[in-house]
């Protein structure tokens, strides 16, 4: 089996379902965003303000390609909603594994986000964010569209997700 990379949406749920399934399909869980602060020893946000949205992105781009190559075994990665957006990252992803996009729609980004100051394009108590959201997904989704897969995260369980993750991975070896 190769890698799994999951994309989409800030708040589409990329971290929690990659930690469930990932021990379902016997391979280890990684999350781009978290590898990236503690190499870094700073928040995502922190970074976005020390080093500009470009210097993020390029250290994120770095930090993909050396995951890819360094991993021992294939891995669930989740990545950051702007991840396959920069650089050659959707690229890198598709050639080292399967992508797969979960697609979330706004009022549930919305839910899911409630609370959260963490994410330095959208502030959860910006009375905007409905519009932010809606235009990052309509700038975004272009790219997202190209993934290997779209799984609508409303519709998933577990186990179906399990059985789409193997089903692709094995047309994709084949």
């Amino acid at each position: 089996m190769s890698h799994v990379f999951l994309i989409g949406m800030p708040g589409a749920g990329k971290t929690w379902w990659g930690s469930r399934v990932a021990p379902l399909l016997g391979m280890p869980f990684t999350d781009l965003d978290a590898q990236l602060m503690y190499r870094y020893r700073d928040t995502i946000a922190g970074m976005f303000e020390k080093y500009g949205e470009e210097g993020f992105r390029q250290r994120e781009h770095d930090l993909l390609e050396l995951l890819i190559h360094n991993l021992s075994e294939p891995a669930v990665i989740a990545c950051g909603g702007g991840t396959p957006c920069f650089h050659d990252n959707l690229e890198l992803m598709k050639a080292a594994g399967v992508v797969i996009y979960l697609k979330c729609e706004i009022p549930q980004l919305l839910w899911n986000l409630e609370g959260d100051t963490e994410r330095p394009l959208l502030s959860a108590a910006d009375a905007g964010m409905p519009q932010k959201l809606q235009t990052l997904l309509h700038q975004r989704e272009p790219v997202y569209n190209q993934a290997d897969m779209a799984i609508d995260v409303n519709q998933l369980e577990l186990s179906t997700f399990e059985q789409t993750i193997r089903s692709c991975t094995k047309r994709q070896s084949s």
